[in-house]
């Protein structure tokens, strides 16, 4: 059996392992998984240990559990939810994945887009004010680093500004990828990154001239994913990108 041969105290654990065995494809989908009695056996836990885990599973959708017809591995991409993307991205036997990374970037994409067309008809007088002093921030950045960080700060504001309860939690997704992808932003240039674009949209937005503002974003994230993508295939080209730990 595929299974760690130490014991787990927690179903929480016990959930962690199982799940990094199907995200592998250890245990494949449309396969089931051993069964509570030879899971307990193999880890030497309680069996209300192995049912919480199992239990965890089913609500992440990763499995499907019929009773008394076994637990049965489901294909995440089919059923489970945008919360993987992040097991995705820290998986400990996943290498980097330049599609998985194009897909977030695609997603981010469409969703910063009609994000700004909201925002210009929804920002309040306070929004209007701190996008205007988050894009002045921007320019004064010193080094790549701090540009990111406002860059982020500045879509956060109009995220916030569009009033989109699902755009707000998709973004705090994407944000916990940053800090991986925050050494390759490194290769760009303070002095040399151009402004304009996001000049354009922020007044856009905060003069709320929707079609503009809509336009603007479509240039500003197409442009800086271009970018992004482009560094990061040379960089897999020059050397192998780390497995995530």
């Amino acid at each position: 059996m595929s299974i760690d041969n130490k014991k787990k105290s927690t179903g929480q654990t016990i959930y962690e392992d199982l799940q990094e065995k199907i995200i592998s494809g250890e245990y494949a989908a449309g396969t089931n998984l051993p069964s509570e009695r030879d899971l307990v056996g193999a880890l030497g836990v309680s069996r209300s240990a192995v049912r919480e885990a199992l239990q965890r599973l089913a609500q992440s959708k990763l499995v499907t559990i019929n009773h008394g017809g076994g637990t049965r591995v489901n294909d995440y991409k089919e059923t489970a939810g945008l919360d993987l993307l992040n097991k995705l991205f820290t998986h400990k036997n996943l290498n980097f994945d330049l599609h998985i990374f194009r897909s977030l970037m695609e997603m981010r994409s469409a969703m910063a887009v009609d994000a700004a067309r909201l925002a210009a008809s929804r920002r309040s007088e306070t929004q209007k004010i701190a996008l205007q002093q988050k894009l002045d921030e921007m320019k004064q950045a010193e080094s790549s680093t701090q540009l990111q960080q406002r860059t982020i700060e500045f879509w956060d504001l109009i995220i916030t500004a569009s009033e989109n309860i699902a755009y707000q939690l998709s973004m705090n997704t994407l944000k916990e990828n940053y800090s991986y992808f925050e050494r390759f932003g490194k290769n760009f240039s303070v002095k040399n990154y151009k402004f304009v674009h996001y000049e354009q949209l922020a007044q856009a937005i905060i003069n709320k001239q929707v079609t503009k503002a809509e336009h603007a974003a479509k240039t500003v994230v197409d442009r800086d994913a271009k970018q992004l993508v482009n560094v990061l295939e040379l960089t897999e080209k020059l050397t192998d990108i780390p497995t995530h730990n």
